[in-house]
């Protein structure tokens, strides 16, 4: 781009956009592409440049530094070329003069900027916020990374590779895929986030270059992220028979992992059950009505809210389940539950009463709390029903890999995808994409590469009749 340096109607006053004696422009003319690039920082700190092709500057070392001061002196007073008047006015409010820092860039992400479609809540907050610490920390010493403007596209390529090399600890072997996944999309949703506040320059920093992917043979493996495992119809029959006994502070196992085997939950939406959840009332009910929880306490905070587009649906109750349940309410009727919000580490934690389907006794409050986890509880369930089961299955299930245990299961009683979405509060791209087998996945994106085809299909009809009427 070329600009007629010095000719007062490419510069435009801004008043309320000058440096001040801390911050300085800082401009730098350097060769570029058989021309010149000046490159200095705006007051808001975001980084502009300018192209000087063919400009008569370029042969004189005398002129050279006359057009900086010059210049310098201009931004200094508040007059800056035309192009970047809108940016001052669009960043003026949500950015910082001078250098902004990761850390900074970090505070900032999850307090100021998070808003609109970046909000987050707070059980995300604290659960994601060291991940991210952690992975910036990492890069920040390998790269000798201070400032935002450190991030290039080459900084971004190397840590995509960096994340696939991950080991963990303990074992020294490769990180899950999935957790590459994770911290990759965790990074990039960072970086999006400075790009959107213009803290980044998406010309010098593409965010496309962190491909959440794995590529084997120039192809994306459409399971390479996925835990595609389902349990297997006779471990189901060796929890149900088998002689599990669960102490008496906490709930039935064997009979908690039966209704999770029939209506196929996530973790929270199980131990959050109360009794608001039973449909149609507590006392003569006959399915699973799973919803937005206002004053349902958590362990980060007061509301539930589910995790999916289809934040309303009802689950019908075998009968095995609905006697567990009426169990369940007759065992804590003449007891106060609670609900622990925060942490019990720190001792920063309160109790809320609230009506929990499935607590246990808490011995250091001395209270019937809500369940936070249960997955110690879940695998010792299942070792010891294999045993006494004979079988010879090692694998090491979890309770989320029963949701895709009942999506198969919907799929053999002719559910349709659209209805075992609904069942399982999926969109019907992530039941498709992440919860079925190999074959039916290839059959949901045969059939979808068939509609797209048939919609161009008609969209070249339409186009093409005004000629055959011709």
């Amino acid at each position: 781009m070329k600009i007629n340096y010095l000719s007062i109607k490419d510069f435009s006053k801004v008043d309320d956009c000058k440096y001040d004696g801390k911050n300085v422009p800082n401009c730098k003319l350097e060769k570029y592409r058989g021309g010149l690039r000046l490159s200095y920082r705006l007051p808001n700190g975001l980084k502009e440049w300018h192209y000087l092709k063919n400009s008569p500057v370029r042969s004189n070392a005398v002129k050279l530094q006359v057009y900086l001061s010059e210049f310098k002196g201009l931004l200094k007073n508040g007059y800056f070329p035309k192009k970047v008047v809108e940016k001052l006015y669009r960043n003026q409010g949500a950015s910082l003069p001078g250098e902004l820092t990761i850390e900074k860039a970090v505070d900032d992400y999850y307090g100021a900027y998070n808003t609109g479609k970046r909000q987050k809540n707070t059980r995300t907050t604290i659960e994601e916020r060291p991940a991210l610490e952690y992975l910036l920390n990492k890069f920040k010493s390998k790269y000798k990374l201070k400032y935002m403007s450190d991030f290039t596209t080459g900084i971004v390529v190397r840590i995509n590779k960096d994340v696939e090399s991950f080991t963990c600890k303990k074992s020294g072997r490769k990180i899950a895929l999935s957790t590459v996944k994770s911290y990759k999309k965790l990074i990039k949703a960072f970086l999006n986030c400075m790009v959107d506040y213009d803290l980044l320059d998406p010309a010098l920093c593409k965010t496309s270059k962190l491909v959440p992917l794995t590529y084997h043979n120039g192809k994306s493996d459409p399971q390479a992220y996925s835990r595609l495992v389902s349990i297997p119809q006779e471990v189901i029959e060796a929890v149900k028979n088998c002689s599990y006994k669960t102490r008496e502070s906490l709930p039935d196992m064997r009979k908690l992992f039966v209704l999770a085997s029939k209506i196929g939950p996530r973790k929270t939406e199980l131990l959050t059950l109360s009794t608001h959840n039973l449909y149609p009332s507590p006392e003569s009910f006959n399915q699973i009505s799973i919803f937005d929880k206002d004053d349902c306490p958590t362990k980060y905070e007061v509301g539930f809210t589910v995790k999916s587009r289809n934040s309303i649906r009802k689950v019908p109750l075998p009968a095995e389940s609905i006697a567990f349940i009426k169990s369940q309410l007759k065992k804590h009727e003449r007891h106060n539950v609670y609900g622990v919000v925060g942490s019990r580490r720190i001792k920063n934690h309160k109790l809320i009463e609230y009506s929990f389907l499935f607590p246990g006794f808490d011995k250091e409050l001395k209270r019937w709390v809500g369940l936070r986890d249960i997955r110690k509880s879940f695998k010792s369930l299942l070792e010891y029903a294999i045993k006494e089961a004979g079988l010879k299955d090692c694998t090491q299930y979890t309770l989320h890999d029963l949701r895709r245990t009942v999506n198969l299961w919907l799929r053999d009683e002719d559910f349709t995808g659209e209805q075992a979405a609904c069942w399982l509060g999926h969109s019907l791209e992530t039941n498709e994409t992440s919860y079925l087998a190999l074959r039916d996945k290839q059959e949901f994106i045969h059939k979808k590469n068939l509609i797209s085809a048939q919609k161009l299909f008609n969209k070249d009809d339409d186009q093409k009749a005004p000629d055959l009427a011709a």
